[in-house]
């Protein structure tokens, strides 16, 4: 096993990197890989950047020059359902890009979409269970005192279902509500998990997609984003994928 750990943005998974055992760096075009080990699994940790492409760029790169065969997503969405609350976590039970829409292409003849015609994907079943696993280990171990500086009080609820995928920040109703009128099922939005789930599938690893509710994606997203990202992130992909690891050793 070899495991790919990617976060969109530093304050995602800095801290990782203590986890890794004398780490290796190599630099590729833009990015950092650090690669080592993390008890008894051998991992390469990257920061991908915001967006769809720096998502699939990422991936890609690990795949060809780490031949990773397991992959780990973590960060941060915007609440979708009115029930979520901020500090919430969803493991992704599908994909989806909401800025996708082919429904309107009508091919004729011999002409066949090529590899896809509908943008939803599903990670794979071992790891999206490993990674459940985690995230209810962590909300036990938080609840009794056993995660060290997390907030009082902090209880995290955790989701299960879609995750949508576009390369927008969702900061107004009215954008919520486009994408719950195509969606109406979807926990959250986001930037990356589609395409990262995307390219996990062509490849063929087993991949899945944890992500921490930062915002209600309306219009105090951007002060909400900015406020959870700065207080706790960090200390809660950490801990996470600690467990993460853990278990799939």
């Amino acid at each position: 096993m070899r495991l790919g750990i990617i976060g969109a943005m530093k304050e995602e998974v800095l801290l990782l990197q203590a986890l890794i055992d004398e780490p290796q760096e190599e630099r590729r075009g833009c990015r950092t890989f650090y690669s080592g080990q993390v008890g008894q699994v051998e991992v390469v940790l990257c920061l991908s950047g915001w967006g769809k492409v720096a998502a699939a760029a990422t991936v890609a790169a690990m795949v060809e020059r780490y031949d990773i065969t397991h992959l780990f997503f973590i960060g941060l969405a915007g609440a979708l359902q009115p029930e979520m609350n901020v500090g919430d976590l969803v493991v992704a039970k599908s994909f989806a890009q909401y800025d996708v829409n082919l429904a309107s292409l009508k091919l004729v003849g011999k002409v066949q979409p090529p590899y896809y015609k509908k943008f939803e994907f599903r990670p794979d079943s071992q790891m999206y269970l490993a990674v459940r696993k985690a995230a209810r280990l962590f909300a036990f171990k938080n609840r009794m005192g056993r995660i060290a500086d997390m907030p009082g009080g902090y209880y995290p609820v955790i989701w299960r279902g879609q995750i949508v995928t576009g390369d927008r920040f969702i900061a107004a109703k009215e954008d919520k509500a486009a994408i719950m009128e195509r969606f109406p099922d979807a926990l959250c939005a986001e930037m990356e998990g589609a395409a990262i789930a995307q390219v996990a599938s062509e490849y063929g690893l087993k991949f899945a997609v944890l992500r921490i509710i930062s915002d209600c994606a309306d219009e105090q997203a951007s002060k909400n984003f900015n406020r959870f990202l700065l207080r706790q992130t960090g200390r809660i992909s950490m801990a996470i994928t600690k467990l993460l690891i853990a278990n799939l050793a």
